[in-house]
C-alpha cells in the first residue's frame, strides 16, 4: 500500500524527499548542471572512454552465426563524489580517521611495492609483515579496520573479513596472550598526596589551585581526559565549557556534550556531590571559580585565558607523582577514571552505583576495577 503511494522523479528520487513539485524540480536540473559540470572538467578524454565502453558494452551482448559473445564485467567502483567522502569520514571520531589514515597509507605503500592486485594473499603477507616487525595485535586489528573503512568508501571489496585472516588473527592473540593494563589508579589517598605536591610543582597560587580542581574533577568524575580538557592550547572547541557546569550549595552538575562513547553528541547531565574531604570536588571547583578570570569558554583557563591542555595536565601530574616517589610510567591521566571505580568497589558501591559514576552502560567497568595495597 505504501509503495503505491510513492512516486518518483526522473533520477528515481522518491518524491516524498521534496515538500513539493517544483522543489523536485529544482533538485533535478541542479544534479543535471553539476554532472555537467563535472564531464566538463573531466575533459573529452573521459567522454571518449565512457563512449568506448557504451561501444563494447553492446558488442558483447551482441551475437553472430549463433555463437554467444562473452559480455565483458564491470568493476563496482564508487565514484569519488567529496560529499559522499565527507560522510564516510564523519563516519568515525577525528582520531579514529587519523589513525585509519595512517594505517592505510602503510598498506597502499606496502601494495605499490611488488605486483599487488589488493587481494587476500596481499593482505596475508602484509599481515606477516606486521607481525615480523613485532606489531601487537591491537595494531593489526586497527589496520584492518582501516583497510576495511576505506575499500568501503572507495567502493571496493571488503578482503578483511576472508576467512584465512580471521584465522591468522585468533592466533596472533593466543601467541601474544591477553593484554595486561599496567597503568596504577589513582585513589583517594593517593589523589590527596598528589593535591598536597602541587604547591611544590606549580609555578604560583593560581596555578597550584587550577590543578587542583582538575585533578579533583577528573577523579570525582571519573573523566576521560578528553572529556576534561583539549589537546592542545590551539583547540578551544573541544573539553569542559564553563558554560557546561552548573555549581550548587551541595553538588555539582555536569553536562557532557560528546564522549568516546557519545560519538553522535547526544550529551547527559550529570552530578557530583560535595564532601567534607579534601579531595573534593565541589570545593576545588568553587575555590577555582573564585579566582578564574573572565572570559574564555572552557572552563579551565590559565590566567592569560589560554586553555589547560592535555599534555600540561599530564606533565603536572608526572611532577607531581614524581615528587610522591613513584613511578611515573604507572600513572596516566586515565589513573583517575581507574581510581574512581577502584575506590567505589573498595567502599562496597552497588554496581549501578559504579557503573553510574564513570558513565558506564556495560560490564566494562569491571577492567577498571584494580587490585592495590591499600596501605599505600
Amino acid at each position: 500500500m505504501w509503495q503505491e503511494d510513492i512516486g518518483y522523479g526522473n533520477n528515481r528520487v522518491p518524491s516524498f524527499y521534496f515538500r513539493n513539485r517544483e522543489e523536485e524540480e529544482s533538485w533535478i536540473q541542479w544534479r543535471k548542471e553539476r554532472e555537467q559540470k563535472g564531464e566538463e572538467e573531466a575533459g573529452p578524454s573521459r567522454r571518449q572512454e565512457g563512449r568506448e565502453r557504451a561501444s563494447s558494452s553492446t558488442e558483447g551482448q551482441s551475437s553472430q552465426n549463433g555463437d554467444r559473445t562473452k559480455v565483458p564485467t564491470r568493476k563496482t567502483t564508487m565514484a569519488r563524489d567529496p560529499l559522499l567522502e565527507e560522510l564516510c569520514e564523519r563516519a568515525v571520531s577525528e582520531k579514529t580517521l587519523s589513525s585509519y589514515k595512517r594505517a592505510w597509507k602503510r598498506w597502499q605503500i606496502f601494495c605499490r611495492s611488488g605486483k599487488s592486485n589488493q587481494g587476500t594473499k596481499d593482505l596475508v603477507s602484509f599481515l606477516m609483515v606486521l607481525y615480523r616487525e613485532g606489531k601487537s595485535r591491537a595494531g593489526a586489528s586497527n589496520a584492518l579496520a582501516a583497510i576495511s573503512h576505506f575499500s568501503i568508501v572507495k567502493g571496493r571489496a571488503d578482503i578483511t573479513h576472508d576467512p584465512l585472516v580471521r584465522k591468522i588473527m585468533k592466533g596472533w592473540a593466543r601467541v601474544e596472550g591477553p593484554r595486561v593494563d599496567k597503568r596504577e589508579p589513582i585513589i583517594e589517598c593517593r589523589l590527596k598526596m598528589i593535591l598536597n605536591s602541587l604547591e611544590e610543582v606549580c609555578s604560583d597560587q593560581f596555578e597550584c589551585i587550577l590543578f587542583r580542581a582538575a585533578f579533583a574533577l577528573a577523579f570525582g568524575g571519573a573523566f576521560r581526559i578528553s572529556e576534561l580538557v583539549p589537546p592542545s592550547k590551539k583547540v578551544t572547541d573541544k573539553g569542559l565549557m564553563y558554560s557546561q557546569v552548573l555549581l550548587q550549595d551541595r553538588k555539582l552538575l555536569v553536562y557532557i556534550s560528546r564522549s568516546k562513547t557519545d560519538q553522535l553528541g547526544k550529551g547527559r547531565w550529570f552530578s557530583i556531590e560535595k564532601t567534607s574531604r579534601i579531595t573534593c570536588p565541589v570545593k576545588a571547583l568553587q575555590d577555582y571559580i573564585g579566582m578564574r578570570p573572565a572570559g574564555g569558554h572552557l572552563l579551565l583557563i590559565h590566567r592569560d585565558l589560554s586553555p589547560m591542555s592535555a599534555f600540561q595536565f599530564r606533565q603536572v601530574l608526572k611532577k607531581a607523582v614524581i615528587a610522591n616517589g613513584w613511578d611515573p610510567k604507572k600513572f596516566g591521566s586515565h589513573s583517575f577514571r581507574i581510581g574512581a571505580a577502584t575506590e567505589a568497589a573498595m567502599r562496597g558501591e552497588t554496581e549501578d552505583r559504579i557503573k553510574g559514576i564513570g558513565r558506564w552502560k556495560s560490564k566494562a567497568y569491571k577492567k577498571y576495577i584494580r587490585p592495590i595495597n591499600v596501605t599505600q
